[in-house]
């Protein structure tokens, strides 16, 4: 039970993304506020200027303490993956909700456990897969919904940008541990194309080292096969250069829809319908889809409601990463029915 009229948020971690997008979000999002901010010892200084910067008063350098603190509601996780199933399941036991960064977890197991421990505790349990928020997308959705280009048959998704080799970088681990380009930004590709087509019947992948050398692969194409008939490819690498290929197309019946820069760090994008009437280009303005993400998740918490990015939503994704491994080691389609 929430003792104010908004929810009161600690955002562990501050690394760029976490204090370049996500605490700007928290302020911004209606009911909510930043309350707290959690960080490693060694990162104090640079948390305190950050604290500083956004007005909050609260700074912890260990989440124990920050747990027992009952003016905080809810916690946002922004911490390595491998790290996300730990720190959910002592955030939920000690009674607080959870939003933890996507992928929800690096296996379907860690999963469970965060959604047993949310369940036990009674605390909601969201996981970061904000392109469900992004209004380029959502307008996506309103165009298939609405038949505008007939019965969807195919859909191309590419999301890749360069990353060469950087010292500690744990998104170039090994994939056992949640690095390289699948869990990264095809994690996000998956999540997208469920919230349009619905559940994943079967996948295929190939996955590479086809540039640099570190332990996570820097090339991956997935194949999934969608329980309405849907072929979708998400291609994503870390190994293209020049710019972000940050794209996708879907392809049904009666037209085509084309969209592009909504899958990146983005407050906007070009969105296109082609159909034998010709090309229409939609302009959707610009919403940061982690306030609308936060505003969603800042009502549930409210009212009760599940929300649309639950931790079964999570898990759902991570067992599709898991069967596209899966595909690769075996070189056989894995059936998920």
């Amino acid at each position: 039970m929430l003792k104010t009229n908004h929810v009161n948020w600690a955002v562990v971690g501050v690394s760029g993304f976490a204090s370049g997008w996500i605490m700007p979000a928290v302020k911004e999002a209606q009911g909510g506020r930043l309350a707290a901010i959690v960080c490693r010892p060694e990162e104090e200084p640079e948390a305190r200027k950050l604290a500083n910067g956004f007005g909050v008063d609260k700074l912890y350098t260990d989440i124990k303490p920050a747990l027992k603190d009952d003016s905080i509601d809810a916690f946002y996780l922004i911490v390595p993956t491998p790290m996300h199933a730990e720190f959910s399941v002592v955030v939920a036991e000690a009674g607080k909700h959870v939003l933890c960064e996507k992928p929800m977890a690096v296996t379907t197991e860690e999963c469970m456990k965060m959604i047993t421990a949310a369940e036990t505790h009674g605390v909601l349990l969201a996981v970061g897969h904000c392109t469900r928020f992004h209004v380029v997308h959502n307008k996506v959705k309103e165009l298939i919904s609405s038949g505008k280009i007939g019965n969807p048959v195919s859909a191309q998704v590419r999301a890749s940008f360069w990353y060469p080799p950087v010292d500690n970088a744990w998104r170039q681990g090994n994939y056992a541990a949640g690095g390289g380009p699948v869990y990264d930004m095809a994690s996000h590709a998956i999540d997208l194309l469920r919230e349009l087509f619905g559940e994943v019947r079967k996948v295929g992948a190939v996955v590479d080292h086809l540039v640099f050398d570190y332990r996570a692969e820097d090339s991956a194409t997935i194949l999934l096969v969608f329980a309405n008939g849907v072929q979708a490819t998400v291609q994503s690498c870390f190994n293209l250069s020049h710019t972000r290929h940050d794209s996708f197309e879907i392809h049904g019946t009666k037209g085509s829809i084309m969209a592009e820069g909504t899958l990146a760090l983005n407050r906007g994008g070009r969105l296109r319908l082609a159909t034998d009437d010709g090309v229409t280009e939609y302009d959707t303005g610009e919403s940061l889809h982690y306030v609308r993400q936060l505003e969603h998740i800042n009502a549930c918490i409210v009212s009760g409601e599940a929300p649309r990015i639950s931790g079964i939503e999570g898990l759902r994704n991570v067992r599709i990463i898991e069967a596209a491994f899966q595909s690769h080691h075996s070189g056989a389609f894995v059936s998920l029915v």
